[in-house]
């Protein structure tokens, strides 16, 4: 063979490998974050004391070459995951995966007990330190570990119950194939805040940002798994739901000194939903933040108090665990009738301002 014929086949040789490495360049590109070969360390640094939680490196990533060329896009409409928190994370867990299922995308999270049928486990794990852990993209074994710290955290605070629902989310979006981006305040980013980037606030207890993934991040799922994208609109959604107003008050003034509520006993009571029965002095159709707050269960059907150390002022509802109301009754309560041998009974009617939280959505249906 002649030195010029040897020089062309080279030259095509290589021209065939260049073609070849483009063709699988194209195939990895839309996940290229997920398709790095090679294992992972996750870092410490949840950093709790500053209101902050730092993921590290928590993106676990294919061990081999060939894991990493099918570590992308997940095939098919459905990805199944199987779930063994205990339930006191169940708001968080349901509330991350129905943001990314409202997306717009495809692909939808699904939720099995078949260890056959799930690709994607989601449990406690030793995450080394870091808030959580995952695999990133299509790989075999896919899983999200949420830090065993969280076993302690108060599970009914609502801050705990965001940040916990904002880590479980983070997780997801690794397994659906993205890394962490620069951008402050993703849900991609390497470090959550959700006092800091506005995701919970004091003005609104008992509620959360609805935005949990941002609109830039919403474009590149549709670009990955095809669909429409969705992003939430801005404004504040309700952890808890309201319970439903009490049926039957009646406020009396016996002749013991005592201030006496009752109500129907509701057939249904959501959890941690607890009656507020609020008094103060002064003007009743503004309650002051002042305003002293007594609490009974709901079951009970009755609250008795001290009618010396009542206000003349009271309302009474049926409140969720952060004193948030569909509506309240309110009532006058003169002290002149209380100190009376026989009170009369006192109506009661509704309040004219409800002090409730502005809220424009409700929770993620289960």
């Amino acid at each position: 063979m002649s030195p010029r014929r040897r020089a062309a086949q080279r030259s095509l040789g290589a021209l065939l490998a260049a073609v070849v490495l483009a063709v699988l360049a194209s195939l990895l590109g839309p996940a290229a974050s997920a398709s790095t070969a090679g294992t992972t360390t996750p870092a410490t640094g949840d950093d709790h004391a500053l209101g902050t939680v730092r993921f590290g490196d928590d993106a676990v990533r294919s061990r081999t070459a060939a894991d990493a060329r099918a570590s992308y896009a997940w095939r098919g409409s459905r990805l199944y995951y199987r779930e063994t928190l205990p339930s006191t994370w169940d708001w968080s867990l349901r509330t991350a995966v129905a943001k990314w299922n409202a997306s717009g995308s495809r692909i939808k999270l699904v939720a099995t007990s078949s260890r056959r049928l799930a690709q994607v486990t989601i449990s406690y794990g030793d995450t080394g330190g870091a808030a959580g852990l995952a695999t990133v993209g299509r790989t075999r074994g896919a899983f999200v570990q949420l830090s065993q710290g969280y076993a302690a955290a108060d599970a009914t605070s609502a801050h705990t119950r965001v940040e916990v629902m904002g880590v479980l989310a983070h997780e997801l979006g690794h397994v659906l194939g993205f890394d962490h981006t620069a951008t402050p305040c993703s849900l991609m980013g390497p470090v959550l805040d959700v006092a800091g980037c506005g995701t919970v606030a004091a003005e609104h207890p008992g509620a959360y940002s609805c935005r949990t993934i941002d609109a830039p991040l919403v474009s590149r799922l549709v670009r990955l798994y095809g669909g429409s994208a969705r992003p939430a609109r801005e404004g504040w959604c309700l952890i808890d739901p309201l319970p439903g107003t009490l049926a039957g008050v009646v406020v009396t003034a016996p002749a013991t000194g005592e201030l006496v509520v009752t109500w129907r006993r509701p057939t249904t009571v959501p959890s941690g939903a607890v009656v507020e029965v609020a008094h103060w002095d002064g003007d009743c159709t503004q309650q002051p933040l002042d305003a002293t707050i007594l609490i009974a269960q709901a079951r009970d059907g009755r609250w008795v108090g001290d009618a010396a150390s009542t206000g003349s002022c009271l309302t009474v509802g049926l409140v969720n665990r952060y004193g948030l109301a569909s509506g309240r009754l309110a009532s006058a309560v003169p002290q002149a009738a209380l100190a009376a041998p026989a009170a009369p009974v006192v109506p009661v009617v509704e309040a004219p301002a409800a002090p409730v939280a502005p809220v424009v959505e409700a929770p993620a249906a289960p």
